[in-house]
């Protein structure tokens, strides 16, 4: 009798157990490859039915302190997730693939946010001064900049501009996203003084987008165009900016 109610209060705690909590295994096919979930390291090569909170969670597996793989996974009570990792990273060169570097890159682009405040600073274009972005989309986003009313030396500078963001690609450097992006836009420059004029800036910039510490992102990008200026002295251009914005 006493081994019957043992088994039923064994059987009872196992299904309550089960009932509150999800599961996770994972399997790399690799003895070196370390798991982590939550940021907790949880084992190596593989992780059978790792019991869980039901909810969102990350897994993550690094083979010789390189990214295999990254994911977030949303679990329900009861139900035990499979991970599989066999074929993200080159057992050869012990570098991951493009697949998880990718991967990772889109998770941390998650994380970012899509408004960035800022300061711009740079020659012809873009428009240096207070910056807004805004990436609502992963393959277009919005820029304005400008200031008013600088003193600089004998002449008072105004700038004010509008472009797109067109992201070109993600990849993951030291644990934060590296993004390129290709920006076309208008530029309006006002200069009075001595050297006075008005202009009409169309260009392009090339740049590279950075988060040394998240949410700080730095920007620098090389730019060209054509200048049309009230003095008649029309030119193509090239220019050169560097940016700092905060994303949330």
């Amino acid at each position: 009798m006493k081994t019957v109610i043992m088994a039923f209060f064994m059987f009872f705690c196992t299904t309550l157990y089960a009932a509150e909590y999800g599961f996770i295994s994972v399997t790399t096919g690799e003895a070196k490859a370390e798991i982590s979930i939550d940021g907790k390291i949880v084992g190596k090569d593989f992780v059978q039915k790792y019991p869980v909170e039901p909810g969102e969670h990350y897994v993550r597996i690094t083979y010789n302190d390189k990214l295999m793989y990254s994911e977030k996974v949303s679990i329900e009570p009861e139900q035990l997730k499979l991970i599989t990792s066999e074929h993200f990273v080159d057992l050869k060169t012990s570098v991951a693939n493009r697949g998880a570097m990718d991967r990772e890159a889109r998770r941390l682009q998650e994380v970012k946010g899509t408004v960035g405040v800022g300061v711009l600073g740079g020659i012809s274009f873009p428009a240096s001064g207070v910056s807004l972005k805004w990436i609502p989309l992963n393959w277009l986003g919005f820029q304005l900049s400008g200031i008013a009313n600088i003193k600089l030396d004998q002449d008072t500078v105004s700038q004010y501009g509008a472009r797109f963001i067109v992201p070109l690609g993600k990849r993951v450097l030291w644990q934060s996203v590296l993004s390129g992006y290709l920006a076309p836009g208008y530029t309006r420059h006002s200069q009075t003084g001595p050297n006075a004029y008005d202009a009409d800036v169309i260009g392009v910039g090339l740049g590279i987008e950075w988060a040394p510490v998240n949410p700080v992102f730095l920007s620098a990008e090389i730019s060209s165009g054509y200048m049309i200026k009230s003095t008649n002295k029309n030119e193509l251009f090239t220019g050169a900016s560097v940016g700092v914005h905060i994303f949330f």
